[in-house]
């Protein structure tokens, strides 16, 4: 008998775009690398460049966006988290996760961690400088972890230091690389994205 096909898994990603870049250029791979292996991708963000690649493309991908009215300017950005707690609930509403995909750890983590299913994980990918020395992580909010994503072995140490817990961490040093970035005006050549 021919085994039964799984549901396709769904990812909830977290993330503030601010355009072109290295962490851009992985958000966006990774996202049409999981929607090309079946997953349903949504990703909520309160503040999102239009410049950013992945808001010009997720309707190709697809990629399911979800924003704020003052997700484009990011002096609204406690506004935009107000809108997130109160409507979100109804957007992403009766849906639960198998993945939470996010760049920050905050209580607003928290939030979005109550739309994972039971036993679904909750990963955190740390972009940019390495934790402070003396710095941690509120081990509150480490305790939502299942993983760590990094983008060297020097941020990996760095966090080791900073968490009360283990939580399994994985360094991939060339995360952000890429051959031809776009422009942080969002045009490469004569392409614009």
């Amino acid at each position: 008998e021919p085994p039964v096909e799984s549901m396709a898994k769904r990812i909830l990603i977290n993330v503030m775009l601010f355009g072109p870049g290295g962490g851009a250029t992985h958000l966006l791979n990774l996202c049409s690398a999981l929607v090309k292996e079946g997953a349903e991708v949504t990703l909520v963000s309160r503040y999102a460049h239009r410049s950013t690649p992945l808001m010009q493309t997720h309707r190709d991908i697809p990629v399911r966006v979800v924003r704020t009215p003052f997700a484009q300017h990011r002096r609204f950005y406690r506004f935009s988290t107000a809108w997130a707690l109160l409507v979100w609930p109804f957007l992403l509403g009766g849906k639960k996760y198998d993945v939470l995909y996010t760049w920050e750890l905050s209580p607003f983590t928290r939030f979005l961690s109550r739309f994972v299913v039971p036993g679904g994980r909750t990963l955190l990918q740390r972009i940019g400088e390495p934790l402070a020395e003396g710095s941690f992580f509120d081990p509150s909010l480490v305790k939502l972890l299942n993983g760590l994503v990094v983008e060297s072995h020097m941020q990996a140490e760095a966090a080791r230091r900073g968490m009360k817990q283990q939580v399994p961490i994985l360094a991939l040093p060339v995360i952000g690389h890429c051959f031809s970035p776009p422009s942080r005006h969002g045009h490469r050549g004569n392409a614009a994205f």
